[in-house]
Order: C-alpha cells, then sequence, then structure tokens
C-alpha cells in the first residue's frame, strides 16, 4: 500500500460515522443500485424495496453496461461517481463532493443486471505487465470497491485491509466508513429476487436442516489454513444445536453423496460445481447458506454451469460468497468467521464483512445483505421451530452431545426411532457412554436400512473407525471387512478396504488378506487399488484369482535402436499402454500419451510417445522434466529406482548405463516449437538397477510420469501430472497401483 492510501485509510478509520450494528437494521438502513439500462435490474430493484420496506428515496439509478464485467474507468464515471452524487443529493450522506462522506446508510444492495466485477487496467504509461505482483491487481469486485464509497476517488493497487474484520464475530461492531454492499444476482432475474424471498421465509419459519463441511484432511503447509477455517465453521454450527457432518477426506463430496436438507454447505476446493449440487435433482433447504472456497467461484454469477456462486443459487441456495479473480487464500473469507457472526444473529452482509480480511478486493456477495435468520427478536422463527418437533429435538440432542451430555442425547434420540440422523447421533452419544455394543447395533441398523448405498457404507466406515479408535481391531476389521462385502461394487468400500487390509496385515491374517486382493482385484480392474491388487495376487502365487495383467512385459526378438525414432519393427512386439490419466493437477486438453515396454536377456526397453490435444497449452520451459519412470521389485518402493528425462539439456539420471534419446513426433511447426511433440526412447540395463534379469513371472511396481503447465487464471501457472500409476513407497496406498509381469 502507498503512503497516500495509507494516510487516507487511517483518515477515515479515525473520522468514521458508520452506525453501530445494535440499531436496528431494515429497508431504511439499505441503498438500492439499479441500472436504468437493464429492465431486469429495475424490476429486481422493486422487487426488494416491496420486500424489505425500502424508501423510494433510498433507490439510486445508474446507466452502464449489462455485462458481468466493467471497465476501471466506466466503473469510475458511470457507477461509482454517479451513485456518490446520488447519496449527497439525496441526504443520504454529508460531507463534501471530493472528500470524505460520512454515511446514513449501512448497507448497499446492487441488483441484477449491475456489472460484478472490474476488469484489470494496463492502460498508462506505467501499466503493469504480466507476469508482475498479482496482490498489486487493479481488478476488483464491484461490491468489495463499492464499499468504499465514502473514500474519495484515489488509484487502486492491490487491496486495502478490512477494519470490521478485526471485530470479534460475535461482539459489537467498530464504526467504519463502510458500506455494506451485497447484491440480489445470480443466473435468472427470478433466482436473483427470490433471494430475497427466500431470506424473509427463513426468519419467519426459521433455519433448519443439516450443516455439511467439506474439508482436504491437510495436516500442515500454508493451504492448512482453508481446512482451519472449514473446521471452526464446523465447530460453531454444532455448539448452535445443527448437525454437522464433516469431511476430511482429500476429494470433493462424491456425486452420489445424499445430502438431505442442507441448510449449509461449505467446502473447498474444485474449479466448477461438482458432487451432489452438481445433480439436478439436488435442491437446498429453504433458507440454506452455501460457499466453497475457490480462486474463481464467482468468475460468472449468471450462469449454472461455471463456477460455483451459479450453480449454488440455481439449487436454492439464499446466500452465497465467490471471488471474481484470484483472492488468494489469507485474503479470501475466513468461513469459520462467517458461521460464528451469523449464528450469533448478524446478517447477512455483516457476517460476510467480518469474514472478509481485505476490502478493494476480489470478493462478492449474493444474498439479502439484512437476511438475519438468528437473531434473538425473531419471534416467529422461535415459535415454528418450537412447534417442528423433529429439528427442535434434533438441535436439543446435538447440543446435548456438544456439552457432553450423552445420556441427554441417547434419551431424546431413542423417541425417534429408526430415523437416520437420530439413530447416527445415538450411536455415536453410547460410544461416549462405554456402551460399545449398543453402538455397534445401531450401526448395524443404520447400514442395512440406509437409502443409499454410499449412506450404507459410511455407516459401517464409521463403526469401524469407532471400534478401532477404541482398540477393538478385530471387531473393526469385522466392520470394514462386512462394509466390503455388502457393497463389493461400489467405490465407496475402496477406503475401508485400504483400512481392513492394514488390519488384517497387522493382526496376521493372510486368508482375510487374500480375500480382500482376491475381491478387490476382481471388482475394480480399472481403480488403482484393484490393479495393484492383481499383482499382489501373483506375487503371492494367486494367479488363477487374477484378471489379466495391466502389461506383461514380452521378450523382443531383437532390442531396438535407441536413436530417438519410433520406426524399429522390434517395437511392434512391445506391450502397449495406450493413455496416462490424470492424477493430479488440472486437465484441459490433455496429451495423448502411449508406452511401449519391452525386454531382453539384459535390459528394459521403453517407447513413450506424447502428442498435443487440440488447443493443448505450452510445455514447460527448456530443460524441464519431459518424462520420468520408477520401477521397483513389488512392495519394494523403498529400492525404487527414478530415472527423469529432461527435454533438453545434459541427462538428469544418476544411474549409469541407462540410454535414451529424446525426438519430434510428427506435429505442427507451433506444436514442434513449444516442445508439445515428442518421443522418449530408453534402453535401462537390469545391471542399472542394482538387479538380475527377473525371472518369468515375476512383478514389478512402476509409474510413468508425463508432467506439463496448465494457465489457471492471469496469474499463475499450474502443474498438470499424468501417470499410469504413482509408484510410492506404501504398497497399500490407492496411488501404488501400477504393475508389469515379465514373460
Amino acid at each position: 500500500m502507498t503512503g497516500a492510501r495509507l494516510s487516507i485509510w487511517c483518515a477515515l478509520l479515525l473520522c468514521a460515522t458508520g452506525a453501530s450494528s445494535d440499531a436496528a437494521d431494515d429497508g431504511r438502513r439499505v441503498v438500492v443500485l439499479v441500472n436504468v439500462a437493464s429492465p431486469d435490474s429495475i424490476a429486481v430493484g422493486a422487487h426488494y424495496a416491496r420486500a424489505r420496506a425500502v424508501p423510494e428515496r433510498n433507490i439510486c439509478r445508474v446507466r452502464c453496461t449489462t455485462s458481468e464485467s466493467i471497465s476501471r474507468r466506466s466503473f469510475e464515471q458511470k457507477v461509482r461517481g454517479p451513485l456518490r452524487a446520488f447519496l449527497l443529493r439525496s441526504g443520504l450522506a454529508s460531507g463534501r463532493a471530493g472528500g470524505t462522506l460520512a454515511l446514513e446508510p449501512k448497507y448497499l444492495v446492487a441488483t441484477y443486471g449491475v456489472p460484478v466485477k472490474i476488469r484489470e487496467d494496463y492502460s498508462g504509461a506505467d501499466a503493469r505487465k504480466l507476469p508482475g505482483d498479482p496482490r498489486q491487481a487493479n481488478a476488483a469486485a464491484v461490491d468489495s470497491e463499492l464499499c468504499l464509497i465514502a473514500l474519495p476517488s484515489h488509484k487502486l493497487e492491490g487491496s486495502l485491509p478490512n477494519p470490521l474484520a478485526a471485530a470479534a464475530p460475535d461482539g459489537p461492531a467498530p464504526e467504519t466508513p463502510l458500506l455494506l454492499a451485497a447484491r440480489l444476482d445470480g443466473p435468472t432475474p427470478e433466482i436473483a429476487k427470490g433471494l430475497v424471498d427466500a431470506a424473509i421465509a427463513a426468519e419467519q419459519s426459521g433455519l433448519v436442516g443439516v450443516a455439511y463441511v467439506d474439508a482436504r484432511g491437510l495436516a500442515d503447509g500454508a493451504y492448512k489454513l482453508g481446512d482451519d477455517w472449514l473446521a471452526a465453521a464446523a465447530g460453531a454450527l454444532a455448539r448452535a444445536g445443527f448437525f454437522t457432518r464433516m469431511d476430511r477426506a482429500p476429494g470433493l463430496f462424491p456425486a452420489d453423496m445424499p445430502m438431505p436438507d442442507a441448510a449449509f454447505y461449505f467446502g473447498w476446493y474444485g474449479a466448477d460445481a461438482r458432487g451432489p449440487m452438481a445433480r439436478p435433482d439436488f435442491r437446498f433447504a429453504p433458507g440454506a447458506v452455501a460457499y466453497h472456497i475457490h480462486s474463481g467461484s464467482a468468475a460468472r454469477v449468471r450462469t449454472t454451469r461455471i463456477g460455483w456462486v451459479g450453480p449454488l443459487l440455481d439449487r436454492g441456495a439464499a446466500a452465497t460468497m465467490g471471488a471474481v479473480l484470484e483472492p488468494f487464500l489469507d485474503s479470501t473469507i475466513d468461513v469459520g468467521a462467517f458461521a460464528h457472526s451469523f449464528l450469533a444473529g448478524k446478517t447477512f452482509g455483516e457476517s460476510a464483512y467480518r469474514a472478509a480480511p481485505k476490502v478493494s478486493w476480489m470478493m462478492t456477495f449474493l444474498g439479502d445483505p439484512l437476511y438475519a435468520p438468528f437473531r434473538p427478536d425473531r419471534r416467529r422463527a422461535a415459535l415454528a421451530l418450537e412447534s417442528n418437533r423433529a429439528w427442535r429435538d434434533l438441535r436439543e440432542a446435538v447440543g446435548a452431545a456438544v456439552k457432553g451430555d450423552a445420556a441427554s442425547t441417547v434419551a431424546i434420540c431413542d423417541r425417534h426411532g429408526a430415523a437416520p440422523l437420530f439413530l447416527e447421533l445415538g450411536a455415536r452419544a453410547r460410544f461416549a457412554m462405554g456402551k460399545d455394543a449398543e453402538a455397534a447395533a445401531l450401526y448395524r441398523k443404520l447400514a442395512r436400512g440406509a437409502a443409499s448405498e454410499y449412506a450404507a457404507v459410511r455407516a459401517y466406515g464409521e463403526l469401524g473407525d469407532h471400534l478401532l479408535a477404541r482398540e477393538q481391531k478385530g471387531d473393526a476389521l469385522g466392520a470394514y471387512r462386512d462394509g466390503a462385502r455388502a457393497h463389493p461394487r461400489s467405490p465407496h468400500v475402496l477406503p475401508l478396504c485400504s483400512r481392513a487390509l492394514a488390519l488384517a496385515r497387522h493382526l496376521e491374517k493372510p486368508k482375510i488378506e487374500n480375500e480382500l486382493w482376491g475381491a478387490l482385484a476382481v471388482n475394480f480392474p480399472d481403480k488403482p487399488l484393484g490393479r495393484f491388487a492383481g499383482g499382489e495376487l501373483w506375487a503371492r502365487g494367486l494367479r488363477e484369482r487374477c484378471p489379466q495383467p495391466v502389461i506383461a512385459v514380452k521378450r523382443l526378438p531383437a532390442p531396438p535402436v535407441i536413436d530417438g525414432q519410433p520406426g524399429d519393427e522390434a517395437w511392434k512386439h512391445a506391450a502397449l499402454i495406450g493413455a496416462l490419466p490424470n492424477r493430479s493437477g488440472p486437465q484441459l486438453r490433455p496429451p495423448r500419451t502411449r508406452i511401449r515396454l519391452g525386454r531382453d536377456a539384459e535390459a528394459l526397453y521403453l517407447l513413450a510417445e506424447i502428442r498435443p490435444g487440440r488447443g493443448a497449452p505450452a510445455r514447460a520451459a527448456a530443460g524441464a522434466e519431459a518424462f520420468s519412470l520408477m520401477l521397483s521389485p513389488w512392495r519394494d518402493g523403498e529400492r525404487a529406482r527414478k530415472m527423469t528425462v529432461p527435454r533438453r539439456g545434459p541427462a538428469a539420471s544418476t544411474l549409469r548405463g541407462v540410454l535414451w534419446r529424446v525426438g519430434t513426433l510428427r506435429a505442427t511447426a507451433a506444436d514442434r516449437a513449444a516442445g508439445n511433440a515428442w518421443l522418449v526412447e530408453m534402453r535401462i540395463p537390469f545391471a542399472a538397477l542394482g538387479r538380475k534379469p527377473p525371472e518369468q513371472g515375476v512383478v514389478w511396481a512402476a509409474n510413468f510420469a508425463d508432467r506439463t503447465v496448465v494457465p489457471q487464471f492471469p496469474f499463475r501457472l499450474v502443474p498438470s501430472h499424468r501417470s499410469w500409476a504413482r509408484c510410492g513407497s506404501d504398497p497399500i496406498a490407492a496411488d501404488c497401483a501400477g504393475y508389469l509381469v515379465f514373460e
């Protein structure tokens, strides 16, 4: 931040006259921003004004583009400038036209048809060119700039600290110059209108349902902050009495996971809406609040297919948030602070700004900023909840469990018989009371009566996890195994199988191990763990129970010439892997990759052909890794050998005797210039690996990897990794799955 900007900000903090949040929030404290160039904007603004009793003097009309994006110059001339003039002219602000304003209203509602984001501006002699410091971008969300309408005009680069974020989440707000800007927007004008209708309905009937939190299970690193926020949100929701289902698995919620009665959803990290919320039949509970942390979650909001904001609103969420461009994790929304404030009775608008570390930045807020279903004076909502026995009892049972009163939780849950949420909560409480046999019986009842395969497998998994935590390893193995037997072809049993295999090995039960390996090999030949199971059965001498191996390394009639050309007759006799699936990173029109393998008495021979997909991005810079191969005898990952082939420059491998050549495939001139089409031939003597030539039927673990980079948003290049089977040191891990069988 420049010295001038810092001085302006400090002065604002000293002379801020914004009203305290303790005053009643109603339509008289809202400015509605309407774009008269859009009939839909006019209609949405009129609907909101009627619903919240906003005075006519509080409706500001501007004329600007109806696009989602606007240039910085147009924003200043057609939106920000006219809004400041309107505030002064209407008496809603006082001060000098070119100076700091003292504001009477607290909230601003931009309507459908008002631009969502301000484009990055590269005009002028001092324009910053990419690559530069993305934290000094002058792009921004319109909301995040309009909240600073009290400031005089100034050049904007980067963000400003948000003074409201320093307040305690459930305490009184400090006086600030912020005008808390949100918007009624979304895929259609009807959805935009519906946001205020849903908010008012939930304020009258109460917001009830289940909370779903999708974390990633990060234990360390810079991105652990996101998981910490989500864990804090889950804790706040549970303390408020919401049955909270938190997942710490690395991936997103699976598409077939049931999410009934979703009143809250918080999660991360996927580019576009996926999982249950991508299903056309999915609907949120009335009044639901949903937010997915992602750098481009609000890059587009008037769509049902791109990002998260539009799809979440299309599925019935009443309020959400998102980033119009890269905000960086530490400058996005602290979802834990948001949940704490919102559940404490603050409005959606105030809760969102209390959780935003930065303003004049990338975050936009969609929903009625006055939405406050937990405000203490919502008597109608309290009465409605009191009359809804099931949700009232569930909230009481969760609250008792949070306080450690397991007996009360059990007593409440037992009144509701076989209702799934009460069964699960009652089982957890019984474990807390030491009534393990009763708890296990409830989990098995829950699994047998589950409405979906996912729910049944989850019940077996949770039972096994509870038993394992209590050192009942044999019973835990039985629970995992029962889940795998009950739903042998469900992909959701794969984590259960991994846990069961580890326990069976620890408890020295080879028959159970062989049973599990056999079931995996038969039921999941296309999954990493299933492919690994095939190799494991071969290594155990159980070939008759194994499907056809992934690749059999054949003896070649003659060794190929290692010259970087694919025309040798010998390659026609080699085994083929047709493609390398994407294992990690983004995938934008990936290259087509083929691997051929063969052997003779002394060496292994490999041919890797990579052709660009249509529109594939340029590959990494000269000297970067083109291809890598990892080999080791089965279950001997600690002695694995990795060979790396550079695209250009000297050899990167330290293994003596390994010979390779990098060639160029037939491709367009542009592809060849970018290094997008290439070929690797390798001769790898077994002696270079410290191994004797493998005998017939011997199994080796292997991994072939091709790396590239993919542009993601204006500010960074993200590595993308395509591999056959990412070999690791843990032989049971699902990413250690490729195997070679030598003929």
